[in-house]
């Protein structure tokens, strides 16, 4: 096997491939009555965190895993916080110009100093009090386009029965 290859394992697991090992895997209850209108598969987001404190407001909110995308997006009234806390960090923000991502004229590795890492409260897990905020650092949000840096956490925009809900892709 190739050293930077994909690969699958079938029937096992690999640790070496989960950061802190078999330590790092934190499993959650499924809370398919999360959704109203819905049955569906989904853990309890509780709110969203950047650079160490809380911003915006602690909820209960849908956290889907979708495994057919590759987005993180955020309920509304969250993203608005978070949007607002790289503002102060980043002047040039532009979250209008791209119907998706908010953007920076400026190279992502000279923005990435200046900017916090965002954690997630999921709660519903196995560990003692339930609850655990699982944070990226800038440059792990961050895509170095042509000529923009583009924030890949976006505000989830969908109809008004998903759109207060966290989508990990």
């Amino acid at each position: 096997m190739a050293d930077e290859g994909s690969f699958a394992v079938f029937g096992g697991s690999d640790y070496s491939q989960v950061v802190g090992g078999e330590q790092g895997l934190k499993p959650f209850r499924n809370n398919p009555d999360i959704f109203s209108h819905i049955k569906a598969w989904a853990l309890s987001g509780q709110g969203l965190f950047y650079g160490g404190p809380q911003i915006g407001t602690k909820g209960t909110y849908p956290a889907v895993i979708d495994t057919g995308s590759t987005v993180i997006s955020v309920p509304g009234s969250l993203f608005q916080s978070l949007q607002a806390a790289w503002k102060e960090g980043v002047k040039d923000l532009d979250c209008t110009s791209d119907a998706n991502f908010c953007q920076s004229l400026h190279k992502c590795d000279e923005i990435e100093k200046q900017l916090q890492p965002v954690g997630f409260l999921i709660a519903g897990g196995s560990q003692v009090g339930g609850e655990t905020i699982f944070e990226i650092n800038p440059s792990e949000y961050l895509n170095q386009d042509k000529e923009k840096c583009q924030f890949a956490i976006a505000e989830n925009k969908l109809d008004k029965f998903n759109n207060k809900n966290f989508i990990f892709g």
